[in-house]
C-alpha cells in the first residue's frame, strides 16, 4: 500500500479513503455531518512535513503518514511559526462543542 509522491493528490486521496473522514483532531465525522459532500471538508496532513522530507519521489505509507484533519484544525496546527503543531499538541487545545 505505500504509494510514491511528488506533492500531488493520489496519496493524500488514498489515505482519506483508507482512514476515513473523521477529523483526527476534533473528532467530527463530516460525512456523517453532511453526507458525501463531506469528504471534501477535511484535508490529509502529512505528519512529517513535506520540506523535510527530502527532495524528489517520496515513499508515503496512506495510514502511517498522513493524519486526516478538518479544514480549521488543519489551518490550527499550520499556524504557528516553524514546525506544526503535533496532534497531541492540537487535541490539547481542541474543545468539545458546548465547552
Amino acid at each position: 500500500h505505500k504509494q510514491y509522491e511528488g506533492r500531488n493528490t493520489r496519496a493524500a486521496k488514498e489515505a482519506k479513503r483508507e482512514q476515513g473522514y473523521k477529523c483526527q483532531g476534533c473528532g467530527r465525522d463530516y460525512v456523517a455531518m453532511y453526507g458525501e459532500i463531506g469528504q471534501r471538508c477535511v484535508d490529509a496532513h502529512h505528519k512529517v512535513p513535506y520540506h523535510r522530507l527530502g527532495k524528489g519521489r517520496r515513499r508515503l505509507d496512506p495510514k502511517r503518514d498522513f493524519a486526516i484533519l478538518c479544514a480549521p484544525c488543519h489551518r490550527i496546527v499550520h499556524s504557528r511559526h516553524g514546525e506544526p503543531l503535533t496532534l497531541t499538541e492540537l487535541r490539547r487545545i481542541v474543545r468539545p462543542e458546548g465547552d
